[in-house]
């Protein structure tokens, strides 16, 4: 009896791994943890990563991968829209809040 299921439990394990070799499914990845950090050196549109500098027509308007703050050489970057004569349009920064 016991050589009995010592050889179904075999044959039982062989047809599983067979019968189991699932096609491994397409993920996406949307973010790789490891590539976030507490400066961004990269801007993304569409699922893609851009350098700074790089440029993406959107509709009527193009985009400018560049300085979040064009002070700092180290700054985050971040889709600034450009004008119809190239130039950068910066966000218009909130007045500074004073609690009395």
């Amino acid at each position: 009896m016991r050589p009995l299921i010592i050889l179904s439990a075999c044959f039982l394990s062989l047809s599983l791994s067979l019968f189991c070799n699932a096609e491994p499914h397409n993920s996406r990845t949307f973010v790789n943890a490891s590539q976030l950090n507490q400066h961004q050196t990269m801007c993304w549109y569409d699922d893609k990563r851009y350098s700074e500098g790089a440029l993406i027509s959107v509709d009527t308007f193009n985009l400018l991968c560049g300085a979040k703050n064009p002070n700092q050489t180290n700054s985050a970057l971040m889709w600034l829209k450009l004008n119809e004569q190239g130039k950068v349009i910066y966000p218009n920064r909130p007045k500074k809040i004073t609690v009395k």
